[in-house]
């Protein structure tokens, strides 16, 4: 299992640049070879364009995290609603 870098609610972005995201959950993913469930490495990230919650997937080797400043979605319940909404 991978080191998890984040954790909900902080604020990253890609390292090819793009919008300041806040990450909402660690997604499992599956081996290939093996079957298994893994975590660790897919990050769920979302983001707000033109008054649009957008939701995507990363690996988390492709992120940066941000300094702490205030949450980019409206509070920690919108966090948890987007998470909810995603599964």
């Amino acid at each position: 299992m991978a080191i998890q870098r984040f954790k909900p609610g902080d604020r990253v972005r890609h390292y090819g640049g793009g919008n300041v995201m806040q990450v909402l959950r660690y997604m499992p993913t599956k081996r290939l070879l093996i079957g298994a469930l893994q975590s660790g490495y897919w990050v769920e990230c979302a983001w707000i364009v033109n008054g649009k919650h957008i939701s995507q997937v990363f690996n988390q080797d492709v992120l940066i995290k941000l300094g702490k400043s205030p949450n980019i979605l409206n509070n920690q319940s919108d966090v948890r609603s987007l998470a909810c909404n995603f599964q």
